[in-house]
């Protein structure tokens, strides 16, 4: 199987059973205001949650990994334990009655809440913020290098969007590389 950028699968409108994605192609984001979210260093990713007004997904060129830079997620505001996700959905097609396995590489700091990695297919009337249809989470340490997280999903023949995201709810830092996600 073929290796694709994500950023190039969201540009040209693409789907795969396999995909890989560097986050050192991106540009900054900006601070969240009153206004709507700013872009995402990550073409096809995105900020979303209650309280997505109050983290910031950024390229880090100061913590790399493999040599490149890292997306870096975090709050810039006291979120009273508010979560927000950084997140991409895929079309389900290329994985319907097949597992999807998705791993990306995280580095965790001071996450004294819930933070975890999650991948779900969703149905196109499952709740955007629910379990959908099969959901694989793992819950995030509060304070490690670098770290592989893999998740599964067998992904049923109705499913509309494969999702896997980040997410945080609370203070701390997660950075983010090396994401793949491939249909067995």
């Amino acid at each position: 199987m073929r290796f694709v950028p994500l950023f190039a699968f969201a540009a040209l409108g693409l789907c795969a059973c396999e995909m890989s994605v560097y986050s050192s192609a991106g540009v900054s984001a900006s601070p969240p205001s009153s206004s709507p979210p700013e872009p995402s260093p990550l073409a096809g990713w995105s900020i979303e949650g209650h309280a997505q007004r109050a983290y910031l997904a950024e390229l880090d060129p100061e913590v790399t990994r493999e040599g490149h830079p890292t997306i870096r997620f975090h709050p810039t505001e006291e979120t009273g334990g508010a979560y927000a996700t950084f997140m991409t959905s895929l079309d389900a097609k290329p994985f319907r009655g097949r597992r999807a396995h998705a791993y990306v590489w995280v580095r965790t700091q001071g996450v004294t809440a819930r933070g975890d990695a999650w991948l779900r297919a969703q149905a196109t009337d499952s709740p955007s913020d629910g379990p959908g249809l099969a959901t694989s989470i793992v819950r995030l340490a509060s304070n490690a290098e670098f770290t592989r997280y893999e998740l599964f999903v067998d992904v049923p023949v109705d499913a509309a969007t494969l999702q896997l995201g980040l997410g945080i709810g609370g203070p701390g830092m997660l950075w983010m590389d090396g994401v793949k996600i491939e249909a067995q």
